[in-house]
C-alpha cells in the first residue's frame, strides 16, 4: 500500500488561492444579498465570525433567512480555506494547532497575512539563521541593547506596549469605536510583538517570552491608567480576556522567533502588523 503524500502549499499560490475564493464568495454573497434588497461590500468580511453568524437562529424574518443562506455558502469556503491554511502551515513547518486562530476575528487576518510572508521550509534544509536579516537587523539590533537582556527586555515591552495603547486611544478617541480590533486583535497582538522584538538579539525560551509578555501587558495597564482617556475602564475590567490573548500572542512569538526559517521574515511580518492594525481598526469602526 502506497503511503499518502503529504500536500503542502507555498505562499505564492496561497496567496493567489485565498484572492481567488475571496473574489468568488464576494460576487455569490453580493448576489444573494440583492435579491434581499441589501448592498454588500468587502467590509462585511471583515469581521468573521461576526454576531450576525453566531446568533443567526435568533434573528427574525428576512434577516434569518438571509443569514442563513450566507451562512450556508459560507461553509464551504470556511473548509477550503482552513485546509489552505493546513497546507501552508505543514509548508512553512509550523505547528498545525495554528490553524485555530483561523476562527479568531481580526486574528484569524493577522494569520493570513503572516502565511503569506513566511517562506517554506523544506525538511533537512540548512538552518540559515546567519543569513539576511541576521546579519544586518540583528547586528543593529544589538548595538542598541547590547549584551543586557534586561534592557531588551524593557525596550520591547515599551515598544509593544506604546504601540497597543495607541491603537486603544486611536479607537475610543477618534474612532469612537470599541470592537474587536481593541479588544481581541491588540492584545494577541501585545504579545505577539513583545516576544517578537525581544526575540531579535536571540531566540528566547518561553519562560523569557512569557516575561516580556507580562511585562509588556503590565506596562500597557499603566499606560492605559496614565492616559486615563474616554474607555480606559471598560479597556481594564476586560483584562482577564485580554490578558488570555497577551499568552497566546507570546506563544505565537515565541514559536515563530526559534524557527530560524521564519524569523527571519520578522521585520516584514511586524511591519505588516504595524499597517494591518490601524488599517483593521479604522475599516471596523465604518
Amino acid at each position: 500500500m502506497r503511503p499518502t503524500k503529504v500536500r503542502t502549499l507555498g505562499r505564492g499560490r496561497y496567496l493567489a488561492l485565498g484572492v481567488s475564493l475571496f473574489a468568488l464568495k464576494f460576487v455569490l454573497d453580493a448576489a444573494v444579498a440583492r435579491q434581499w434588497g441589501r448592498a454588500w461590500s468587502p467590509l462585511n468580511y471583515l469581521l468573521w465570525p461576526d454576531r450576525a453568524s453566531v446568533r443567526v437562529f435568533q434573528l427574525s424574518g428576512a434577516e434569518r433567512e438571509l443569514g442563513l443562506i450566507l451562512l450556508a455558502l459560507a461553509l464551504p469556503f470556511v473548509w477550503i480555506g482552513v485546509t489552505l491554511t493546513l497546507q501552508r502551515l505543514r509548508d512553512a513547518h509550523l505547528p498545525l494547532a495554528l490553524v485555530l486562530l483561523f476562527f479568531l476575528p481580526l486574528i484569524n487576518l493577522l494569520l493570513i497575512l503572516a502565511l503569506c510572508v513566511v517562506p517554506s521550509r523544506p525538511l533537512g534544509a540548512p538552518p540559515v539563521r546567519d543569513a539576511g536579516w541576521s546579519l544586518g537587523g540583528r547586528a543593529r539590533f544589538r548595538e542598541i541593547v547590547g549584551e543586557s537582556d534586561r534592557f531588551s527586555l524593557l525596550l520591547a515591552s515599551l515598544l509593544s506596549a506604546g504601540m497597543v495603547v495607541g491603537l486603544a486611544y486611536l479607537s475610543a478617541q477618534i474612532l469612537q469605536s470599541y470592537g474587536f480590533g481593541v479588544f481581541v486583535a491588540a492584545p494577541f497582538a501585545l504579545g505577539w510583538m513583545a516576544t517578537m522584538i525581544h526575540g531579535l538579539h536571540r531566540p528566547r525560551s518561553w519562560r523569557e517570552c512569557l516575561a516580556v509578555a507580562l511585562s509588556a501587558f503590565v506596562l500597557a495597564a499603566a499606560l492605559t491608567l496614565a492616559v486615563a482617556f474616554e474607555g480606559a475602564i471598560c479597556l481594564l475590567l476586560a483584562s482577564p480576556i485580554a490578558l488570555i490573548l497577551v499568552l497566546l500572542g507570546a506563544k505565537v512569538g515565541h514559536i515563530v522567533q526559534s524557527r530560524s526559517w521564519v524569523n527571519e521574515t520578522a521585520p516584514t511580518l511586524m511591519l505588516g502588523l504595524l499597517v494591518a492594525m490601524p488599517s483593521l481598526t479604522t475599516a471596523e469602526s465604518f
